[in-house]
């Protein structure tokens, strides 16, 4: 449960740490299915031998010659089969998350969209992505509840070249801002004395910042040799009058199956005989 004051300064600030929010163990099988999740895929795509284990979080060269070599099959391992790992749906579905998310407000909450896991790193981001966020409110794209807010959890331990969340407090009780065309997506435009009231805090492995999605906020350039691996939920609220008055937007495309065969000719019967 959260305290009074705390309760206090997300209003005020739009922004809370919350210290050790997922536990050591919960983060290691993340991780360590992310790695398997990339070395069962280049083991066959033959760019690792078949025998040799290696931490590919720790040694980013490898993605990254994955990714150069098979830009489309790194999209789709990122993008969607990791965001599917089941530990990732249950740890955002625990009571200590939701009584978390109840305690700043949402009466009924749910996913506003799938949790995301991001790899950031000056090797494996490509050029639209340019590694990094500019300033931008999350609510542009999920258009959600007003009181939709966002759990933000480093994975790793975060130096200080590898880049972080900064925000601009009180900024969610200023509406959507207007924003201009990005390589990313879109920007804020902001005055320099806006952004001289930008602020950072460290995080250590686990902790959180839950923040308003009307917070304007960015992320940093990674400039390490390290990735940064990082979880984030986002949670709408299904009592809210204008979610429910807007009859529940939801601003993503959401299980929208292809119509062709992705294998052409697959699978035949005798693939299926090998399983059954």
């Amino acid at each position: 449960m959260l305290k009074k004051y705390q309760i206090q300064e997300y209003k005020k600030n739009g922004i809370i740490k919350i210290k050790k929010l997922l536990k050591k163990k919960d983060i290691n099988k993340i991780l360590k299915n992310i790695n398997l999740l990339f070395l069962n895929e280049l083991k066959n795509k033959k760019l690792i031998d078949k025998k040799k284990q290696v931490n590919l979080l720790e040694n980013p060269k490898y993605l990254d010659k994955y990714r150069k070599i098979y830009p489309s099959e790194y999209n789709n391992l990122t993008l969607k089969v990791m965001q599917k790992f089941l530990e990732v749906y249950n740890i955002g579905s625990t009571n200590k998350i939701l009584s978390l998310v109840k305690c700043l407000g949402l009466k009924s909450p749910a996913f506003s969209t799938d949790p995301l896991i991001m790899l950031n790193s000056k090797f494996t981001n490509n050029k639209q992505g340019m590694g990094y966020a500019p300033y931008h409110q999350d609510w542009r794209t999920i258009q959600g509840s007003l009181n939709c807010l966002v759990i933000w959890v480093p994975l790793v331990k975060i130096l200080s070249n590898m880049g972080s969340i900064f925000y601009l407090p009180s900024t969610h009780k200023k509406g959507l801002f207007k924003t201009k065309k990005h390589s990313w997506f879109e920007t804020i435009p902001l005055s320099n004395s806006e952004i001289a009231r930008e602020k950072k805090d460290n995080l250590e492995i686990g902790d959180a910042f839950i923040f308003s999605s009307f917070l304007v906020h960015r992320s940093a350039i990674n400039k390490s040799n390290k990735i940064r691996v990082s979880l984030q939920y986002r949670f709408n609220d299904l009592a809210e009058q204008s979610y429910i008055q807007r009859n529940f937007p939801v601003n993503y495309k959401h299980a929208e199956p292809k119509k062709k065969i992705i294998t052409k000719n697959f699978p035949k019967e005798k693939d299926l005989k090998s399983i059954f």
